[in-house]
């Protein structure tokens, strides 16, 4: 598995992904319906150490130019915050470059404090919200254990009260919770985010495929904040 990888985007151009978990199968406490890296994997709750910071930061050093980057993005094989040594790697990988980093997370941790201190060391948090309802997460994000909608709201509001960086909201529209989009929209806008990156994969087991009113809907619900539209395979 690659801990450091090559990434490109229409909206942030071309940047480094960094993966603090490095695990194949996956290691999550989601089992979102739209895994990019397909269903099951390792499901856990507790934070643990998966790759050296020493270690990522020699694989970091082997792909990075300067000249070439503008962003790095901590994603990959999990949630970024299962990896507890995660402030160590954001702190190794700073005398390595000055480059922004972001991380996308589903929150669920951000309600322990440790993690919470974690994150503010990154220049952008990107909370991934996918629901409204209790019934949709579960059915939606298939979370592990006893993680509940509220687990999500909540770490994302303590990130926000807290963070002095940018702060944007991630949201995956498919079959399962696009007849929520309105509340989303407002779960969403309460959090007050400087962007909001709107997927819409197609593919399947996600529910019903989306139609142009669904499209038409998104748009409606979100219009006046600043959202970016993203389509994934």
């Amino acid at each position: 598995m690659r801990s450091v990888y090559g990434v490109k985007s229409k909206e942030s151009g071309c940047g480094l992904g960094v993966d603090p978990i490095c695990r194949g199968p996956n290691v999550c406490n989601f089992n979102c319906t739209y895994c990019r890296l397909g269903r099951g994997g390792m499901m856990v709750s507790k934070r643990s150490k998966f790759i050296a910071e020493e270690d990522l930061a020699n694989d970091f050093m082997e792909h990075i130019s300067d000249a070439e980057i503008d962003h790095i993005t901590f994603r990959g094989t999990g949630e970024p915050l299962l990896a507890e040594n995660l402030g160590d790697i954001v702190g190794a990988l700073r005398k390595l470059t000055d480059k922004k980093m972001s991380v996308i997370t589903n929150c669920t941790l951000l309600n322990e404090d440790d993690a919470l201190s974690e994150i503010l060391k990154f220049d952008i948090i990107i909370a991934k919200i996918d629901a409204a309802t209790e019934t949709t997460f579960q059915r939606v994000n298939r979370p592990y254990g006893e993680i509940h909608l509220n687990d999500v709201i909540t770490g994302a509001k303590r990130a926000r009260e807290t963070f002095k960086g940018e702060f944007h909201v991630k949201t995956t529209l498919v079959g399962h919770n696009i007849g929520e989009v309105n509340d989303i929209a407002a779960t969403i806008r309460d959090l007050d985010p400087k962007i909001i990156h709107i997927d819409m994969p197609t593919m399947p087991n996600t529910g019903r495929p989306l139609t142009k009113k669904d499209y038409e809907a998104v748009e409606k619900a979100f219009r006046g904040m600043d959202a970016v539209f993203e389509e994934s395979g």
